[in-house]
């Protein structure tokens, strides 16, 4: 759904990007820029799909999902807020080979694809800027698989209970996690069974570890939290 909004305001928001831009690019990103907002479960695009746009998570929560010939998606990517997504392929000259899906009250800046690619080809800083980007993604993709496959159960959730804590912060208590994953989510993300995962859930709250508060999580003992993720 289109959503009214501030072009010029929006585009700046974009840090990384605006940036490094000219005065006359930054006028064409003003132009061209476009939000949409989306509700839980939309899909932004779908594998197989040809990219067309780059998207940046203004609000709420995306995950990048691996479905192809799968009972159950493998979630891939938790996008931070701020963070770029969906142009990978697009650089490649390759359709998307994940999906987008989004959880309720999420808005997105959309940027054509081409723009982009006229960017990069007018602008050696944002060549750099988007070489950047995909060493980054590679680099975080590998080391969280290996990271998380040397883990016992234990220190995957704890792992993943830091690291959301760390991309998307607290209530204005503290400790209560900003973001609502749900357990299935969360469950994929730590590379476990829903079931295990609300058990070791259950078993972090009975330690003092976490508190769990209908659906939401907070994070009462970071430090134990830590070290468990740290033993494995």
């Amino acid at each position: 759904m289109k959503t009214t909004f501030d072009p010029t305001a929006t585009a700046k928001r974009i840090v990384p990007l605006y940036s490094l831009l000219s005065d006359e690019q930054r006028q064409l990103l003003i132009d061209n820029i476009s939000v949409r907002s989306y509700n839980r479960n939309d899909l932004l695009f779908e594998s197989g799909q040809t990219p067309t746009h780059l998207f940046v998570l203004l609000l709420g929560k995306v995950t990048q999902e691996y479905v192809k010939d799968l009972e159950r998606p493998i979630i891939i990517r938790l996008v931070e807020p701020g963070s770029m997504f969906g142009y990978f392929e697009a650089l490649n000259g390759n359709s998307y080979i994940l999906s987008a899906r989004a959880d309720d009250n999420t808005r997105v800046a959309l940027i054509p694809i081409q723009l982009i690619l006229r960017f990069i080809d007018e602008n050696n800083l944002v060549t750099r800027l988007f070489l950047k980007k995909q060493s980054e993604l590679i680099d975080i993709s590998i080391n969280r698989t290996v990271y998380l496959l040397q883990k016992h159960l234990r220190g995957r959730l704890a792992q993943c209970l830091v690291r959301l804590k760390e991309k998307y912060g607290t209530s204005n208590d503290g400790q209560t996690l900003s973001i609502y994953i749900s357990r299935k989510d969360l469950a994929n993300v730590a590379f476990m069974t829903p079931s295990n995962c609300i058990r070791t859930l259950s078993e972090f709250s009975k330690e003092g570890f976490i508190a769990l508060v209908g659906r939401h999580i907070s994070i009462v003992d970071e430090a134990a939290l830590r070290e468990v993720a740290r033993k494995g």
